[in-house]
């Protein structure tokens, strides 16, 4: 009766690996497209700045270089925020796990350590779009300071 219960449990708990699997994989493919269309932006709001008077162009550089900054700080806390809760269920997904090994069920542990280990490498893939994005922050920084100073170089 105990280990059939076990067996339920952990059932139920690999459906919900599945599905935290499914929506780390959308909250991926988003962020991506959250990068792209940063970049897009970016480069957008250069080319249009380059062919505006000098006057108008601090302004609009300065509020579009913003606005991207501030897409990219919140898509980076979505993702810092995601990076938790996949440490979170890792963590009680391994406390259900060690309790399947003492109930000796030897396919579901090894089924489970498996979705473990994909969660894990979803895990690697988040903490490095998350590198990727404070480049992209840096980037960004960057670029601000440098329009900044070619636009105080124009009125010098």
């Amino acid at each position: 009766m105990q280990t059939t219960l076990m067996v339920v449990v952990v059932a139920v708990v690999l459906v919900v690996e599945v599905v935290v699997v499914v929506v780390v994989v959308v909250v991926v493919v988003v962020v991506a497209v959250a990068v792209v269309v940063t970049a897009a932006a970016v480069v957008y709001s250069s080319s249009s700045s380059s062919s505006s008077s000098s006057s108008s162009r601090s302004s609009s550089n300065s509020s579009s270089s913003s606005s991207s900054i501030v897409v990219v700080v919140v898509v980076v806390v979505v993702v810092v925020v995601v990076v938790v809760v996949e440490v979170v269920v890792v963590v009680v997904v391994a406390v259900v796990v060690v309790k399947v090994v003492v109930v000796e069920v030897v396919v579901v542990l090894f089924v489970a350590t498996l979705l473990l280990l994909l969660l894990l490498l979803l895990l690697l893939l988040l903490l490095l779009l998350l590198l990727l994005l404070l480049l992209l922050l840096l980037f960004l920084l960057i670029l601000d300071i440098v329009k900044k100073l070619h636009v105080l170089l124009l009125f010098v």
